[in-house]
């Protein structure tokens, strides 16, 4: 069975190589067989009886009146934390970790883990995001919740050794055993990569332990990096030198790219860690509402991308957002630089989208994934143009920059199987789920 997406105006998202895209967009037709676009041009119907031989009957989806564009790519994200959101508001990072969330943490269990996911990814495809990268514990009950919802995720067991040598030997262990268990499961929807915590919770020695497993596993890293001030400054003192230097001086990214790190949030940079990342290949995910909500800072992007360092999107977890919305996510990204630099011209919407597509899908590791293309995967959204938000439309990526958002996303596909039709949700329990989410929430924060 396969889909005809048919009359769409087509945003491909293909990758920009340092120059703005000819046509960036067309009026279009989509075929879809399996997990795959199969054929892609301005009208297939010429073409309908050579793939209907090939590939069977294709299911016509009219998408007159809305956009076709990839799935969006949330490239950070915790989602277990969806039952903490609004728990921990206007505090500092450090006393919204150690007085607010870690003693949340202490109450769950799988079950609890499960029912938070859920929610995450309700939330997540309604708002047409197609692939997540997912870090935190109870990490076998959240792939078997990503598994069952038909989204696809990169996840990884948080590592930490904070409680002294030899603490986080076990969740290693741990994170293996998961590794073996999902890896590629789902048809290869589902990735576990290695997940140490920050280097502010990891000793050297566990760092070089959990680098060496991923070598051995030949999997990625995805590790918070110089997030806060006070991170940036504690390492100076206490190594004489910048989180990103001591990471650096352990071969944590010597091995790239058998071995891709992510580096998440990385607002407290300076030039030499700018210059270690671009050699490096060291991909980096910026956060800006979480960061800015926690009142960390804003990171350099712009200078990042100059320097040619690849940056992705994430929304970070919904305890300190409080939202999956990735819209929001493109939106801030796109703003909050030219606020900050007084020029407008700094990170241009065509640049942005990127982030949210094609750079974020190949940093968390699905490359076939993140754009429009024929033998890409089929991780498809359909964005309904006929809103208030989206009319008149004279420029589609100007619009889904600055105009789009989780209403006016009408279609998920992923891996050419549909999960929302029409904003109703097709792998998912959305009633049952809301309603158990609260119950839960209301359990975990009782003194």
């Amino acid at each position: 069975m396969g889909w005809l997406i048919k009359g769409a105006l087509i945003v491909p998202l293909s990758p920009l190589a340092g120059e703005a895209e000819e046509n960036p967009w067309f009026t279009g037709d989509i075929a879809v067989a399996e997990d795959k676009i199969v054929a892609m041009a301005a009208d297939l119907s010429a073409d309908i009886p050579a793939l209907t031989a090939k590939y069977g009957e294709l299911t016509t989806i009219p998408a007159q009146g809305f956009i076709a564009m990839p799935g969006l790519v949330n490239a950070h994200s915790h989602s277990v934390m969806n039952l903490f959101r609004g728990a921990g508001d206007d505090m500092s990072l450090e006393d919204w970790l150690f007085q607010r969330i870690f003693p949340l943490e202490d109450k769950l269990d799988g079950a609890a883990a499960a029912i938070g996911a859920q929610s995450a990814v309700l939330e997540m495809i309604g708002s047409g995001t197609t692939s997540c990268c997912d870090s935190y514990f109870f990490m076998d009950e959240v792939a078997q919740v990503m598994l069952d919802s038909g989204i696809r995720a990169n996840l990884g067991r948080g590592l930490t050794d904070a409680a002294g040598p030899g603490s986080g030997a076990g969740r290693l262990a741990e994170a293996e055993e998961l590794f073996k268990k999902w890896q590629n499961a789902g048809q290869g929807r589902i990735k576990f990569w290695l997940a140490p915590h920050a280097p502010y919770t990891c000793s050297d020695a566990y760092l070089q332990e959990i680098l060496a497993k991923a070598a051995e596993l030949q999997v990625g890293l995805n590790i918070h990096v110089a997030e806060t001030r006070t991170e940036f400054n504690d390492s100076l003192a206490k190594y004489g030198m910048t989180p990103v230097e001591r990471l650096n001086s352990l071969g944590l990214f010597d091995q790239v790219p058998r071995v891709p790190v992510l580096a998440v949030h990385c607002v407290w940079l300076t030039e030499d860690d700018r210059r270690i990342f671009k050699e490096k290949q060291v991909s980096v995910v910026h956060n800006p509402q979480s960061n800015l909500k926690l009142g960390s800072g804003i990171g350099q992007i712009p200078a990042l991308m100059a320097a040619g360092v690849p940056v992705a999107l994430g929304t970070d977890g919904a305890a300190s957002n409080n939202n999956l919305d990735l819209w929001e996510e493109i939106r801030a990204a796109a703003l909050i630089h030219k606020g900050e630099r007084h020029n407008p011209t700094l990170m241009p919407a065509a640049q942005v989208l990127q982030m949210a597509g094609p750079i974020g899908a190949k940093a968390i590791g699905f490359p076939e994934c993140g754009t429009l293309a024929v033998g890409q995967k089929a991780d498809i959204i359909l964005v309904d143009l006929d809103q208030p938000n989206m009319r008149p439309l004279i420029n589609p990526i100007s619009q889904l920059v600055y105009s789009a958002g989780p209403a006016n996303v009408d279609t998920v596909m992923i891996d050419g199987r549909l999960v929302l039709r029409k904003k109703e949700f097709l792998t998912l329990d959305k009633e049952r789920i809301l309603f158990e989410v609260q119950k839960k929430a209301d359990e975990l924060l009782k003194d």
